[in-house]
């Protein structure tokens, strides 16, 4: 049972660090393909490679994936938002820094994810959260002269940001994908 446990641990070890370092290098990548695509270009470009590799996945595993018909129209619409965040993220990145990009990004996910839990899922509002969107207001506050600033870079990872929490929260109340479709739930996408 100990070795069992020692791969498991392994896999999920080496799973983190290998989306970690991915994930990671994807700001620096985006400027780099910025030299030969356009924006939508490279959004276009990712989503073939994400549909290879989910087709290889498949083929691989050699099950099909049947959706519900109410399932069909939610993951169009995620893929639709999953698109744009692309899009406007991709589009930040080329006009703002790399870490300015991810921060807003975060941010905006961040509120608005608190936003929408608290007035329209009616969530209890808990001290974590609390501590969460003062943490974010705060991180904004220190960022101020990026963010006053109002450029178009600033201005699409914040929106990026505010669409990605709200398909997030989206997805975490959608029984018909969350449960059994995880897989087909963009959660972090680039």
């Amino acid at each position: 049972m100990e070795s069992r446990t020692n791969t498991s641990d392994m896999k999920g070890a080496s799973a983190l660090l290998g989306a970690a370092l991915i994930y990671a290098s994807f700001g620096l990548l985006i400027r780099e393909m910025a030299k030969v695509f356009g924006n939508n270009a490279q959004v276009a470009f990712r989503f073939f490679v994400a549909f290879a590799v989910l087709s290889l996945v498949i083929f691989l595993k050699k099950k099909t994936i049947k959706l519900p018909a109410d399932a069909i129209k939610k993951a169009v619409m995620l893929g639709f938002a999953f698109c744009g965040i692309l899009l406007l993220f991709t589009i930040s990145v080329n006009n703002t820094k790399i870490a300015n990009s991810v921060f807003l990004l975060y941010s905006g996910s961040i509120i608005s994810s608190l936003l929408i839990g608290t007035f329209v899922l009616k969530e209890k509002l808990t001290s974590i959260k609390i501590i969460a969107i003062i943490l974010s207001l705060v991180g904004l506050a220190m960022h101020s002269n990026a963010i006053t600033s109002l450029s178009v870079g600033v201005i699409t990872a914040v929106l990026a940001g505010l669409i990605e929490g709200g398909c997030k929260r989206a997805a975490q109340n959608s029984q018909g994908l969350r449960s059994k479709y995880d897989s087909l739930v963009p959660v972090r996408y680039w």
